[in-house]
């Protein structure tokens, strides 16, 4: 079976001191990744270094993207709260950490991938530095 690996984000730090109590920021990190010709994907993701603070949550999603010529100004993408992978991480989680999810079939032509870091109530230190790949499988 062959495959490909596609690194999206190399060792970055996602910062989210500036998110406020009880909500969230989404960093988009890649979009339009092109997997028509693979039946299966695992996301990847590796957790560093870094704080994650007490209830804070940090989870990388994957999300269909229906990109068009028709309507290139538009961007169509599944609902990022029903991600088709997500791999979350918690103060409970130790770097380094390595975390793999499988990508729910069918996904369509395209993929995006995001970062999405939500705050508790009363806000603490979420600063985790991640890498991330897709891993495509025929």
């Amino acid at each position: 079976m062959a495959g490909q690996v596609i690194q999206l984000a190399g060792k970055t730090q996602y910062d989210g001191s500036k998110v406020q109590g009880s909500q969230n920021q989404a960093f988009l990190v890649a979009e339009r990744i092109d997997v028509s010709q693979y039946r299966e994907a695992n996301l990847v993701v590796r957790y560093h270094e870094g704080t994650i603070g007490a209830s804070a949550t940090v989870t990388v999603g994957a999300t269909a993207e229906g990109h068009t010529a028709e309507d290139p100004g538009l961007t169509f993408r599944t609902d990022p709260a029903s991600p088709l992978a997500e791999v979350s991480l918690t103060s409970n989680d130790s770097a380094p950490l390595l975390k793999i999810a499988d990508v729910t079939s069918p996904f369509g032509s395209m993929l995006s991938v995001f970062v999405l870091i939500e705050q508790p109530a009363s806000p603490v230190t979420v600063q985790p530095s991640l890498s991330i790949d897709l891993v495509l499988k025929e």
